[in-house]
């Protein structure tokens, strides 16, 4: 099944399962490790890029809630990676999802869909290499959501009409390592020896709709003629502070 989200800017199309009238299920577990991402060491002999292990774990699952009438399906899954930056720097980065999609038909002619989904990533050393120190590398944390409501009726035969309404929330943070006090510091090799400016990013949307087919046959002809409106809204804001004094060294 489809789930359109109209969503601000960029439109959002998840392609997602749904429930039956059988409970049906499925899981899955992964894990690598010792992975070499180059051949040979970095210039100058600094350690090349190395994944030192992944693993995902998921599993998802869906039924009826009331036999032909409601169903729900749901979804977790988990990813890790440690790994080793250029240089030698130590980064692990973690991402976690979830989702769901209840379906119910209330008439013949009348079902809805309600979607959600929420996902969170974290990394250690973002930005970890050979040109930061790890006081200079940045914790990041983010989160997003997404939801979406849909009502369709079939009006007749020859026409169909879908009312939409969505949104979407997402905040993202990137935290110094080595605090807010120094200055920001670059030594004579062209490191960077202290953290870079915090950052914070938020973004909001929301989205509604409501869209139509008309379908006729003339003879041999068939036509089908799609019509309908959206509005939509969006409210994105970064933030950013400079750690110390605010000055270069």
């Amino acid at each position: 099944a489809e789930a359109a989200t109209e969503t601000p800017g960029v439109q959002l199309n998840v392609i997602t399962k749904r429930g039956t009238n059988e409970w049906r299920g499925s899981a899955l577990a992964e894990r690598t490790g010792g992975v070499s991402r180059a051949e040979a060491d970095g210039a100058g002999g600094l350690p090349a890029d190395r994944l030192r292990s992944a693993s995902s774990l998921g599993t998802e699952w869906g039924g009826p809630i009331a036999k032909d009438h409601a169903w729900i399906w749901g979804a977790l899954g988990r990813r890790a990676e440690d790994r080793t930056a250029l240089g030698g720097q130590g980064d692990e980065a973690r991402a976690t999802a979830e989702a769901g999609k209840l379906n119910v038909q209330f008439s013949s002619n009348n079902a809805a869909t309600l979607f959600w989904h929420r996902a969170v990533d974290g990394e250690s050393a973002r930005g970890a290499g050979p040109e930061r120190a790890p006081e200079a590398t940045s914790k990041h944390d983010g989160e997003s959501r997404v939801w979406k409501a849909e009502d369709t009726w079939i009006l007749s035969s020859n026409l169909f009409l879908t009312g939409i309404l969505g949104g979407v929330d997402a905040t993202a943070t990137d935290r110094p390592r080595g605090g807010l006090g120094p200055d920001i510091a670059i030594d004579a090799a062209g490191v960077a020896r202290a953290p870079g400016p915090p950052v914070v990013g938020e973004a909001e949307g929301a989205a509604a709709g409501d869209l139509g087919t008309w379908f006729r046959n003339t003879g041999p002809v068939a036509h089908e003629v799609r019509f309908g409106g959206t509005w939509r809204t969006e409210d994105l804001s970064t933030r950013q502070s400079a750690p110390g004094r605010g000055l270069v060294g």
